[in-house]
Parts: structure tokens; C-alpha cells; sequence
């Protein structure tokens, strides 16, 4: 197996069976033999239901279902624990990323880097029908997330990445998106290669975000601070 992909949902049945139809598709075209593995935080809305039929169909498309919300970074690492691939990569699943973007980081992968991360804010990245003031709260994020852990990236918290099994440390204790900036300063530490690629974010068009941005100011504040201070 080539490639595992994790696609961590609540409450997607508007997007989840596009999303995997276009992972799948995208993978396939580029001879890249995939697992899409989607980790349900026990969605209210049958996502699970359509999920299932579609497995019925799809032999490389797996679920599972968590028994209560817990949030994107723990159903994210139940996954990648659980994926078979010798890459393992993970994207939000409301089609916000173009799945086209896989190949290119799965390829970059294969020249040598250890961890790639898609990027919106590097050069010839873009996000189109954003709240400006979200784009500056998540670009504030980044700066100080590479202040803070002397890094140089663009973009910490974007859920698609993709890395080499080495880079999936076990000893990772944040929660929330600092989890997924914790993820990649461990990988910083253990000298591994992370690199980066332009992608054009688009806002969801269908279903709601879950996000509640105001708390995730404060958790994410709170979060750094401890990584920071290894707390």
C-alpha cells in the first residue's frame, strides 16, 4: 500500500461521498495504490450510513467510528495509528482542498522529504471566499507558531499533510490545532525534512464549520504557550 488517506468528519454527508469519490479518483489516475480511511466522531447526520454504502462499492475506503466527539486532532492520529500506507497524509473532508493536490506532495514525498504540508499564505498559494479576518487570525497563528518554535513555514494548522510512518511520534500531548503545530515542531526535533506546497484554499460551500473561533483564539494561545514551555 502506497498511500493512506485520512479524512476525519463530523456531520459531512454533504461532502463525504464527493470528497472520497475525488481522493480515489485523483489517486488512481496517478497509479498510487490507497487506502481512504474515514474516522467519524459519531456524526448525527448518517455520514457514518453513506460511508458504508459506499464501502460496498469501494474496497480501499475503511470507517471508523468513534464513539463520542473528541474533536479533528484526536479522530485525525486514531487514524493515521490505524493507516496501512508507508505514506500517510490526512485533508479536511468538506472539499475546501482540491484532492488534485495529493499527488503532487505524495511525489515530493518520494524526492526526499520526510513530512509535506500544504500551504495557503507561501507564494502562489491562495484562499478564496474566507473572512478576511479569519485569514489574519490564521496567518497570526503562523507567525507565532514560528516565533515561538524558531520554524520556518508558512502554515502550521492546515489539515493536509502527509509524511513517511517515522514522522508519527507517540509522545505528542496537545490538543486542538496546536496539536497539528506540536506534530510538525516533533518533527523539526527529530531532524527530519518537512517541506512545503502552494495550495488554493476554498471556503466550504456546503454544511457548516464546526470551528468556533473565539474559544480557538484562546486555546490555541494557551496551547503554544505550553509547548513553548514544554508543560
Amino acid at each position: 500500500m502506497d498511500l493512506s488517506v485520512i479524512l476525519a468528519t463530523y456531520n459531512e454527508k454533504e461532502n463525504i461521498e464527493e470528497m472520497i469519490d475525488r481522493v480515489d479518483r485523483e489517486c488512481a489516475k496517478n497509479r498510487i495504490s490507497t487506502e481512504i480511511i474515514v474516522v467519524d466522531d459519531n456524526s448525527s447526520d448518517g455520514t457514518a450510513k453513506i460511508v458504508r454504502k459506499m464501502m460496498k462499492k469501494k474496497k480501499n475506503v475503511r470507517l471508523i467510528v468513534r464513539q463520542k466527539k473528541e474533536g479533528l486532532g484526536a479522530a485525525l492520529f486514531h487514524g493515521y495509528r490505524e493507516a496501512n500506507g508507508k505514506v500517510i497524509g490526512s485533508s479536511d473532508a468538506d472539499l475546501s482542498i482540491d484532492p488534485k493536490y495529493i499527488p503532487i506532495i505524495y511525489k515530493k514525498i518520494q524526492s526526499g522529504y520526510d513530512v509535506v504540508t500544504g500551504s495557503r499564505y507561501m507564494p502562489r498559494a491562495g484562499v478564496v471566499g474566507k473572512p478576511v479576518h479569519k485569514i489574519w487570525v490564521s496567518k497570526g497563528a503562523a507567525l507565532l507558531a514560528s516565533i515561538l518554535l524558531g520554524m520556518d513555514l508558512h502554515d502550521y494548522t492546515l489539515n493536509f499533510r502527509f509524511f513517511k510512518k517515522k514522522a508519527l511520534s507517540k509522545k505528542l500531548k496537545s490538543t486542538g490545532n496546536v496539536l497539528l503545530v506540536e506534530f510538525l515542531y516533533s518533527a523539526k526535533q527529530q531532524g527530519l525534512r518537512i517541506g512545503e506546497v502552494p495550495i488554493t484554499f476554498v471556503e466550504r460551500t456546503r454544511g457548516k464549520s464546526k470551528m468556533k473561533l473565539g474559544r480557538e483564539i484562546f486555546l490555541f494561545l494557551v496551547g503554544m504557550l505550553k509547548l513553548r514551555l514544554k508543560v
